[in-house]
C-alpha cells in the first residue's frame, strides 16, 4: 500500500493510506473480465447504501444527531447532481 508522511514539525506523525487505490486491488480490478465488474450506477449505489449505513451506526452511538442525517438525507443528497 503506499503510505504518506503528514504532521506538522514538533507534532505526532502518522501513516495515511489509500485502500482504493492499494497496488494489489488495482491488479486485481484490472484482471476481472468486464462482465463481472460493477456498473458506475450500481457503485455509486453501494456507496451512498454504506454511507447511511454508518450514519445510522453514528446516529446510534450519539455521535451524530438525528436532525442532522435527516437534513443530510432528506435535502441535501437528493439536491446534489447525480444523486
Amino acid at each position: 500500500m503506499r503510505h504518506f508522511r503528514w504532521g506538522a514539525p514538533r507534532r505526532r506523525q502518522g501513516w495515511v493510506g489509500f485502500p482504493m487505490t492499494e497496488e494489489g486491488l488495482a491488479d486485481l480490478s484490472l484482471s476481472l473480465h468486464a462482465s463481472l465488474r460493477l456498473r458506475v450506477q450500481t457503485l455509486r449505489w453501494l456507496f451512498k447504501a454504506s454511507a447511511e449505513e454508518l450514519l445510522s451506526s453514528f446516529e446510534q452511538r450519539g455521535i451524530v444527531s438525528p436532525a442532522f442525517i435527516a437534513t443530510l438525507l432528506g435535502t441535501r443528497l437528493p439536491a446534489h447532481a447525480g444523486y
